[in-house]
């Protein structure tokens, strides 16, 4: 997730004319890991810093990205959800919340139905539940992973693919 935020950050950077160089060091200071807000009693996986006086971090400013493995958390969900609540409660309002393929598929319907309740619960925030692209590294909802699966599994039984409308998931 690093790697993809800092080369979003730079293309971003770039695009507003800085050099290669220069973008890439400026990407850099703005993604911090294990950050810990002020003497909040939290710690962030990834933190995109804030716009401030000294610099700009684009379009992802404000951002945290918590990985969660699933593993060894007893109850998988309730400890997504524990970590979605306690982040906002130290002041988050766009979270990302990403989960390594085999578990993002394994769960599927029970993290698509926890995305859809926490941004029900915490309206107003940007809170997205991913999983990482195999091939290009760059994230990708959970949601679409339903429709892509949704799409092949309808191939497979002979039926035209597509169909899946917006907030159609497995779990419905």
């Amino acid at each position: 997730m690093v790697n993809y935020l800092v080369r979003r950050l730079t293309e971003e950077f770039k695009g507003k004319g800085a050099k290669e160089d220069e973008a890439r060091r400026k990407a850099l200071e703005c993604v911090s890991t294990e950050y810990q807000p002020g003497s909040a009693n939290v710690r962030f996986d990834i933190y995109v810093k804030d716009k401030d006086a000294n610099s700009d971090c684009g379009s992802m400013s404000k951002l945290v990205v918590e990985v969660e493995t699933l593993y060894g958390t007893g109850t998988a969900l309730h400890k997504v959800l524990d970590t979605i609540e306690s982040r906002v409660n130290a002041g988050v309002s766009r979270l990302w919340v990403v989960v390594p393929n085999p578990q993002a598929v394994i769960y599927l319907p029970q993290l698509l139905r926890l995305e859809r309740y926490v941004r029900e619960l915490f309206k107003g925030k940007e809170i997205g539940f991913y999983t990482l692209d195999v091939k290009g590294g760059a994230p990708v909802r959970l949601v679409d992973v339903a429709r892509r699966l949704l799409d092949e599994w309808r191939k497979l039984k002979g039926e035209p693919a597509g169909g899946a409308e917006e907030g159609v998931t497995p779990a419905q």
